[in-house]
């Protein structure tokens, strides 16, 4: 079986060539660009970007050996114009200083005004730039390519921290609007970025900047299709099944799951992300690679900040204009999750121009939800608490243990993670993003024809119709804590609903923690829930459950 070179991690265009890499062939994109000018391409992290300008640049340049056998040599098959390229890389730099964008495009100035004979350094970054491409196109009698990686990369790793991200826009701002100047000498300019340049105002001026982010035509310029995967990759998809005692077709599927279903246009095929598939077939190992924590983490703040549930992402609706606006952020942040790649587009409704959005894939979710249960529902090592073992108890249709293993999760988070959590999304939050992280089908707010339940959780022969309650803090009354340090209150069982009850002590009033509880069980009884599962066949367990805001525990469960 051939033995395929992956290029995890190569960004240069001419290593791969030279170094016998796989290439997936992009080259036909160039024909598509030179009907235009300025471009600006916006795609998430580690998909392709910085490569496809590497690309660029060896074309542009002239070095045509390299192009060999690709698509390009055949649509441009007489000779071949060479440019001087200009090639600004504003990845792989840390941006947490005031000065940091400055000292970057200064050192990278610096290099091509040697290059150029140019000794006379004088004025702002941007009429260096200015100077430098006036004097290439002079010298050289052809017109500039200009190729801008990352573009945006100081603003959205400061993205929350106002005073940094004002410093870097206005950097960027006198820095970019030089490309408006330089018009006359300018081929080809393409800037990639993750966030769309509309509306962080750093192209002042610049109004013929063309965004193919959400074209049809450029939707598969970076990430790997499916034909590209079959073309390209079949021996390393075949060794992979092979490592795993798969049948091939079944690890072709395995991949599509959770690497593939990015879309980028209104039409576009399924996109797989190229550093997770090339990493799982490089290391034989079906695993999670694409992940940003501390991009992450931000997004999952940004959410409970604006009190926007995790369980409400897949599905999230939003129009083209709102899609490339991130003016908004501290209130709507969906296009930034969109941009960033946690998000994908998942339909398109011509009629009124909206997109219907979600997980593009499992890898993407899991580590979405895994980061969201770290930061807000993280618990610290407890013995009682075995997330196996809530599964476990779930999969049995054992009630009691289930809630009492909730209970050793939620009394064993920290307290410094207790944000939130008097509201009762927090709590819906967390257990639909726990349970589904479990691997078992579970929706919130299901509707029935009486009304919404708050979680409804299936298993092989059991379905769990689930109601959270949140006992009102302001009713609190001192207790005496028991010699376990756990401050009891008892709930009867209710002899109306015939159920079983689970106590667990909290600070809140006896009395509004049994009002609530019976809200909770009434509310599932008059409504109905049970009875839209009457026919399924599976037993049917109804669990209403209240959280104290008082002391960010659970306070008590029925079951019935």
């Amino acid at each position: 079986m051939e033995e395929l070179k992956y290029p995890v991690g190569i960004q240069s265009f001419r290593e791969i060539i030279e170094g016998g890499y796989v290439y997936v062939d992009k080259t036909s994109y160039i024909s598509l660009l030179e009907n235009g000018k300025f471009y600006f391409l916006g795609r998430p992290r580690r998909f392709g970007k910085s490569l496809l300008l590497s690309m660029l640049h060896e074309y542009y340049a002239g070095n045509r050996e390299l192009f060999r056998g690709l698509a390009i040599e055949r649509l441009r098959p007489g000779e071949w114009t060479s440019r001087p390229v200009f090639h600004i890389d504003l990845n792989g730099q840390d941006y947490t200083e005031a000065g940091s964008v400055y000292n970057n495009l200064h050192r990278q100035l610096g290099d091509y005004e040697e290059e150029y004979g140019i000794t006379d350094i004088r004025g702002s970054l941007s009429d260096r730039f200015i100077t430098l491409v006036q004097e290439a196109c002079r010298k050289s009698g052809r017109k500039v390519v200009v190729l801008i990686d990352e573009y945006d990369k100081p603003l959205t790793d400061n993205i929350l921290n106002d005073e940094l991200y004002g410093t870097h826009q206005n950097s960027l701002r006198g820095f970019y609007s030089a490309l408006k100047t330089l018009d006359p000498c300018i081929q080809l300019a393409l800037l990639t970025g993750v966030t769309k340049f509309g509306k962080l105002n750093v192209f002042s001026g610049l109004n013929n900047l063309y965004d193919i982010s959400l074209d049809d035509e450029f939707a598969a310029i970076c990430g790997i299709t499916e034909e590209e995967l079959h073309a390209n990759f079949d021996p390393g998809v075949r060794a992979l099944a092979e490592s795993h005692n798969e049948d091939v077709g079944a690890m072709y599927a395995k991949l599509k799951k959770r690497y593939d279903g990015y879309h980028f246009s209104p039409r576009c095929s399924d996109i797989y992300n190229p550093f997770s598939l090339l990493l799982a077939l490089r290391r034989r190992i079906l695993d999670d690679y694409w992940f940003s924590t501390g991009t992450a983490k931000m997004l999952v703040d940004l959410l409970l900040r604006n009190h926007i549930s995790v369980r409400n992402l897949d599905g999230a609706r939003s129009d083209a204009q709102n899609l490339s606006d991130i003016t908004k952020l501290g209130r709507r942040p969906i296009p930034l999750l969109y941009q960033t790649g946690y998000l994908t587009i998942k339909s398109y409704e011509l009629s009124n121009n909206r997109y219907t959005l979600g997980f593009p894939n499992m890898e993407v979710e899991s580590c979405f939800l895994n980061e969201f249960m770290q930061e807000y529902g993280n618990p610290e090592e407890d013995p009682e608490f075995s997330a196996e073992c809530l599964g476990t108890l779930l999969k049995e249709g054992d009630a009691h243990g289930f809630v009492n293993s909730l209970n050793a999760f939620f009394a064993s988070i920290p307290y410094d993670l207790r944000k939130y959590q008097d509201y009762e999304s927090y709590w819906q939050t967390v257990m639909y993003v726990l349970l589904t992280m479990l691997g078992y089908h579970t929706e919130a707010e299901r509707h029935t024809s009486e009304g919404s339940i708050d979680l409804l959780v299936k298993t092989s022969g059991y379905i769990y119709v689930i109601e959270l309650k949140v006992a009102d803090r302001r009713r609190k009354k001192e207790c005496t804590p028991s010699p376990s340090g756990r401050i009891d209150f008892l709930c009867e069982p209710t002899a109306e609903y015939g159920g079983d009850s689970i106590e667990n002590a909290d600070g809140d009033d006896s009395a509004e923690v049994e009002r609530v509880l019976d809200k909770a069980m009434r509310q599932i009884e008059d409504r109905c829930y049970a009875g839209a599962f009457g026919a399924d066949g599976r037993k049917v367990i109804k669990i209403a459950i209240v959280f104290s805001g008082a002391r960010h525990r659970l306070v008590t469960a029925q079951i019935f």
